[in-house]
């Protein structure tokens, strides 16, 4: 928004031209100042999308895992790696990624 003493022939439009959405000459009218603010803001939120806050993206989630839940679905975290029909299930490793050993044979 431009508030200026330019207030001459075609100033406002090279003003606009240059980039302002609003603009106020000098002498300033309160009124004419405070509307031209609450246009600018208007149309800025006409052309904002509203972002949830993050307690309802939370609450959101919450009632996708309840939903989950209700239904018998395992969450991802549960859900175990099935090997493709006809291929042998991966091998369980240790944490640094190295196969586990089968423990030896008890002895009689």
């Amino acid at each position: 928004m431009a508030v200026t003493a330019y207030a001459a022939r075609g100033d406002e439009e090279r003003i606009r031209d240059a980039g302002a959405e609003g603009y106020v000459s000098k002498p300033i009218s309160v009124m004419r100042f405070v509307e031209a603010v609450r246009g600018l803001l208007a149309a800025a939120a006409e052309r904002a999308e509203p972002e949830p806050a993050p307690e309802q993206e939370a609450a959101a989630m919450e009632g996708e895992i309840e939903a989950e839940a209700e239904a018998g679905s395992p969450g991802p975290e549960t859900q175990e790696a099935a090997a493709p029909e006809g291929e042998a299930a991966p091998e369980e490793t240790t944490e640094n990624g190295e196969p586990e050993e089968e423990p030896p044979p008890a002895s009689p």
